[in-house]
């Protein structure tokens, strides 16, 4: 048999009251969704298990059938896999968001959805700048970027980062960005002197002159998060037996294909918006069942 799973990411939400109390996905026009429904078989399942914040790294793991209390690192770790990183086991990696702060609050977490090309040279140009021995920066897609802390690596004593506790950008809109800079442990002040001084090195950058012109958001600030270590996750086919592929435009989803022995199919128009090509995405997959016994077919946008 073959199978397709389909992760409509974020679509369940909350009710909403302007939705008369309904959830985004129950007011939504969705005939063939409605349709597979009547045909099939519908239940819900738990994809945070207690004591775990809710997140696509978190669910996106229990949906594939790995218990996050036992695989999960950390959310950067899998974006790095991604984007082909060479890790050792001794490396921290953060994830590094591109923020907006406006008046010390937290005003957009991908500032302004910031071009790939725009926040390259962003990036760059800061890293170039700043004294972190160790530290590895590694420019990714739009907002979204890398740091490695390498220090632990050739039998080093390198830094430890357990204690930690950071916040992600996303979740705290509009709050004061003081509230939530990283904290605990004996390092946490490094990543904070690392975002101020990006605030000081990103007021006068020149893409953010041209930006601040064109009325778009600024790139204000560097915002380190998620970080965690390697971890060590035994293939998908070993487990279960079946050969599988996944289909998404966002690296955390294509991370844990990459450690679970999954394939990232690589398929044109997609995108994390609404824009992307939905028609080429399910034809892709249908295809691809040719060749694999199981197509995840990840959807951002309603997240």
């Amino acid at each position: 048999m073959k199978y397709v799973i389909l992760i409509a990411d974020g679509a369940a939400d909350h009710p909403l009251e302007e939705l008369e109390g309904k959830t985004p996905f129950e007011a939504a026009r969705k005939p063939h969704t409605d349709r597979i429904s009547q045909m099939g078989r519908q239940g819900t399942l738990i994809t945070t298990p207690a004591g775990m914040a809710c997140g696509s790294d978190v669910c996106s793991m229990c949906l594939l059938g790995y218990d996050p209390r036992k695989y999960h690192k950390g959310r950067a770790p899998l974006e790095a896999a991604a984007m082909g990183l060479e890790l050792t086991p001794e490396d921290w990696i953060f994830r590094v968001n591109l923020v907006t702060v406006i008046d010390g609050n937290m005003q957009d977490h991908s500032a302004g959805h910031i071009s790939s090309d725009e926040g390259r040279r962003l990036l760059e140009d800061f890293a170039k700048r700043i004294d972190m021995p160790g530290m590895l920066l590694y420019p990714g897609v739009s907002y979204r970027n890398i740091m490695v802390d390498a220090s632990g690596r050739n039998g080093q004593v390198g830094r430890d980062w357990s204690e930690l506790k950071t916040t992600p950008p996303h979740d705290v809109p509009g709050d004061p960005m003081r509230k939530h800079l990283p904290v605990g442990g004996p390092h946490a002040e490094l990543l904070q002197r690392m975002i101020a001084e990006s605030e000081v090195f990103f007021r006068g950058h020149e893409i953010n002159h041209t930006r601040r012109e064109m009325g778009e958001l600024p790139a204000t600030h560097v915002w380190p998060w998620g970080q965690g270590r390697k971890p060590v996750m035994p293939s998908f086919e070993s487990r279960f037996g079946k050969k599988g592929a996944m289909i998404t435009a966002v690296d955390l989803l294509a991370g844990i294909a990459a450690f679970i022995g999954w394939d990232r199919l690589d398929v044109p128009g997609q995108t994390s918006y609404h824009d992307t090509d939905y028609a080429a995405a399910g034809s892709h997959a249908l295809k691809a069942l040719e060749k694999y016994d199981l197509v995840c077919v990840h959807i951002e946008a309603p997240d």
